[in-house]
């Protein structure tokens, strides 16, 4: 059998492997002419060869091009998992980092930069497909009333950054593909957005159904929004001692942020049960409560208990749950030290306390909608990543958020409000 034309451009490149001359358009289209989980033998090795190659340097060049093929070669190093499913690793390469003594105008306008970048592509691709344009993802298209309302759902998704980002509002009398074309070209040209290449080379399917691009993409994007929320929150945790009100206002940024994130569910639901179920087999190892970035923001609430942290969803992340066992301030231990001290002014303490009240009913909502959305397209059956999938979301969905908000009358009740 003959070298393809893919494997023979990869190998070329490992004789003389410059990062800044990586063929990433011939890579990208290797794996998604088939889907990742389908990549041939021979382009794998190909693949492989050029990573034993690459010297990994601190320049940038080497260190995204290090990660894409840890990315590509996940299932065939038998590392395979959420983070190399969605391409994270990629997204996050390039995306600001921020201080915790971040401004909240610029959390916010980070934020708002990816979500706008990520879901803005996933516009791009729906219109492309309402359009006729041919696709990678060819199997198993929605018709286009779905289209439409997929798209009208995202927009929506959209409003609160694109107001925030000067946009404006949505136009309603427009046509939805008119809409879609001015919110896709707005969202290309914000400052600190993800940059196209960026955005072309973390979209890698397992399989070449259509609607995993909507997947893959919403699953970045609330990612995106669970690292937004949680660098609030740790800012909120640096001031709390000696500007407890600006602590506050951390903690409602956050929730804010995490308020407007719900919306991508309802995107979301217009993905084909037939066609999720279709590339889901493919998916086997990368499930959804691997996310660490969601762990992080949880744990930065309350430490989870015991038995919580010994259990699959943390020893999926054993990075993070080894720093946990170490201990972590969180902002449940923080309000219960902020109480003990008792200098803190009456209500400066309730204004905290009804701030991180509100978190818990959306972290519940957010649970909720996860749950829901789950049942809806696994059923009651296991989840992908080896997990007990619905039956462990249904467990989990009300746990308590905050457990110190119970001792204080103001608030009790109100954390884990579904």
């Amino acid at each position: 059998m003959g070298i393809d034309k893919a494997t023979q451009i990869l190998l070329d490149w490992a004789e003389n492997p410059c990062p800044a001359t990586f063929p990433y358009a011939v890579a990208v289209q290797a794996v998604r002419r088939r889907g990742k989980h389908f990549i041939g033998a021979q382009v794998l090795a190909a693949f492989d060869q050029a990573r034993r190659s690459l010297t990994r340097q601190a320049h940038d060049d080497a260190a995204l091009l290090g990660k894409f093929l840890d990315v590509v070669l996940d299932k065939y190093d038998g590392s395979y998992n959420y983070l190399s499913y969605t391409g994270l690793p990629l997204l996050e390469h390039e995306r600001p980092a921020l201080s915790d003594t971040a401004d909240i105008a610029l959390s916010r306008h980070v934020h708002d930069a990816t979500v706008c970048a990520l879901i803005g592509d996933a516009l791009r691709f729906e219109l492309e497909c309402l359009a006729g344009e041919d696709s990678y993802l060819s199997e198993m298209r929605p018709d286009a009333e779905l289209l439409e309302r997929r798209m009208r759902f995202a927009l929506r998704s959209l409003e609160p950054s694109l107001r925030r980002l000067g946009f404006g509002a949505v136009a309603e009398d427009l046509p939805i593909a008119r809409s879609a074309e001015r919110v896709i070209r707005f969202c290309s040209r914000q400052a600190l957005a993800h940059r196209p290449f960026v955005l072309e080379i973390s979209m890698l399917p397992v399989y070449v159904v259509h609607d995993e691009h909507l997947f893959l993409r919403i699953l970045q994007t609330l990612d995106a929004t669970f690292v937004s929320v949680s660098g609030l929150l740790r800012c909120a945790l640096r001031a709390s001692d000696e500007q407890p009100m600006r602590a506050v206002e951390y903690v409602a940024a956050g929730n804010g942020l995490l308020q407007e994130g719900l919306k991508h569910f309802l995107t979301l639901s217009t993905m084909q049960k037939e066609s999720f179920s279709t590339f889901r087999e493919f998916t086997t190892g990368a499930s959804a409560i691997q996310s660490v970035n969601y762990k992080i923001m949880e744990s930065l609430c309350r430490n989870p208990d015991a038995e919580r942290l010994d259990s699959l969803a943390y020893s999926s992340v054993p990075g993070l749950q080894q720093q946990l066992r170490s201990g972590a301030m969180s902002l449940d231990e923080k309000l219960g030290e902020l109480r003990a001290r008792g200098d803190l002014p009456a209500q400066v303490l309730a204004a905290l306390e009804a701030v991180m009240a509100s978190l818990a009913e959306t972290m519940t909502r957010w649970r909720h909608s996860h749950y829901g959305i789950a049942k809806k397209y696994l059923g009651e059956g296991s989840g992908t990543g080896y997990t007990e999938g619905t039956p462990y979301l249904k467990m989990v969905k009300d746990l308590p958020v905050f457990t110190a908000l119970s001792a204080s009358p103001s608030t009790a009740g109100a954390a884990g409000r579904p």
